[in-house]
């Protein structure tokens, strides 16, 4: 079974390649054919094809990407006042 995952698996990232070739060729016909074969394949991982899954999916890469970016921000201004935040630790350490 997971060799045929496996399997699937490289078809998938094969079409996703092709398919964005032709995405960039703007070859609709070779667009709506990869497609026709590729989500018989998602299906058979059981991964989302519909467009409100993908649409969730979209929302939770996003709110991960802004998530990950509050942190780098809050981590980019700890570097930068890093005095400041040294006496921040340095009391919160004192109170635990």
């Amino acid at each position: 079974m997971q060799s045929e995952t496996s399997k699937v698996e490289f078809e998938v990232q094969d079409l996703l390649q092709k398919l964005i070739l032709a995405s960039q060729e703007k070859n609709d016909d070779k667009i709506f054919n990869l497609k026709n074969n590729l989500i018989p394949l998602l299906h058979n991982l059981n991964l989302p094809t519909s467009s409100s899954e993908l649409e969730q999916l979209k929302l939770e890469k996003d709110n991960l990407l802004q998530e990950a970016k509050n942190k780098a921000n809050l981590m980019k201004y700890f570097i930068e006042n890093l005095h400041e935040t040294q006496f921040v630790l340095d009391v919160l350490l004192e109170e635990s």
